[in-house]
């Protein structure tokens, strides 16, 4: 005896061959079971629609209950939807950008491996170029290519700064602009200084063709300024000793004015030594002419002096015809 059993609930066919009362087994009772229960219900519904037409009045409001509960339902399961779409790209979004980011640094860790990797090759067949390489790398973004220094010297004379000027000169700390770190940012400006005379110790050139002078305000430091402030009509020899010719020497003025040049240099012979030491001679290449311990004195020139003065500082130049420009860059 073959039977067959429609299972609603899971849409599909349930076959059972020779059946009985006696060899049903558990899942074919289960399977009966639930065919029977879907057979009372549809026989309940049939009696309820027998009852709708009976009743229209009460069959159309519950109808439209449940049409209204059903309206609800669906909005419910349609919020429902929106939200879960709305995590799901969230999520979505989320893990994509994980992935980019996992990929980025993995990226980055190939290509940093790979950089490492060249370099060890590099330094293994040059290690010496591989080092230089290296250092020159790190520095390079430090380095600052400032301007170089020549000939400082140390100097002692006065200048007076210009008292007409377009310019604003900058003043500098320890050097000319650009030579040094701290000298790229001035201290002061010429401005306040104009028509003062100041004292200038030291002076150098730097390689962009400027000159730069230390200057003093008294013995108040001032700064570093460029040369092209000062008045070049002014120019006074700095440290050099006062000493006057009179009365001993009424004609000796030249002795005398040797005497102040020798005392700067460091000799410290009087004039009155000096004076007899000068030789004397008709022509005033050789020597003085007449006595200069007389108002009837004469002169001498400076090619009678220069045996003199090698004997006490142990060289001479005579700068007769010479301009102050020239003077100016004698050491």
């Amino acid at each position: 005896m073959r039977k067959i059993y429609l299972h609603k609930r899971f849409d599909s066919f349930v076959y059972a061959d020779n059946v009985s009362a006696g060899n049903v087994t558990s899942d074919q009772q289960s399977v009966k079971k639930d065919a029977d229960t879907n057979q009372k219900q549809e026989s309940d519904k049939n009696k309820v629609n027998q009852d709708h037409k009976n009743d229209p009045s009460n069959a159309d409001s519950q109808s439209s209950s449940k049409e209204s509960n059903s309206n609800k339902d669906q909005q419910k399961k349609v919020n429902k939807y929106a939200v879960s779409g709305q995590k799901a790209r969230k999520r979505l979004f989320v893990q994509r950008r994980q992935v980019v980011k996992t990929n980025e640094h993995q990226q980055s860790s190939t290509t940093s491996k790979s950089d490492n990797s060249r370099v060890s090759s590099d330094h293994q067949s040059n290690p010496s170029s591989s080092n230089t390489s290296g250092r020159t790398g790190n520095e390079s973004k430090q380095v600052h290519n400032y301007l170089t220094v020549s000939n400082k010297v140390k100097t002692n004379y006065y200048m007076q700064v210009r008292k007409k000027s377009h310019t604003n000169y900058k003043i500098y700390k320890t050097g000319g602009y650009n030579t040094s770190q701290i000298n790229l940012k001035p201290i002061d400006y010429s401005k306040k200084y104009r028509g003062k005379k100041v004292h200038v110790l030291a002076s150098e050139n730097t390689s962009d063709g400027r000159t730069w002078l230390e200057i003093y305000l008294g013995k108040k430091f001032v700064g570093w300024i460029n040369a092209n402030s000062m008045d070049k009509n002014y120019y006074k020899i700095g440290g050099v000793p006062l000493i006057g010719q009179r009365q001993q020497l009424p004609t000796g003025c030249e002795i005398t004015a040797v005497t102040m040049m020798l005392n700067y240099a460091g000799d410290k012979s009087s004039k009155m030594k000096l004076a007899k030491e000068m030789p004397r001679s008709s022509n005033p290449n050789k020597g003085f002419v007449g006595s200069p311990y007389s108002s009837s004195g004469w002169y001498i020139y400076p090619a009678g002096l220069m045996n003199l003065v090698k004997r006490h500082v142990g060289s001479a130049r005579n700068l007769t015809g010479t301009s102050l420009t020239t003077i100016k860059k004698i050491d």
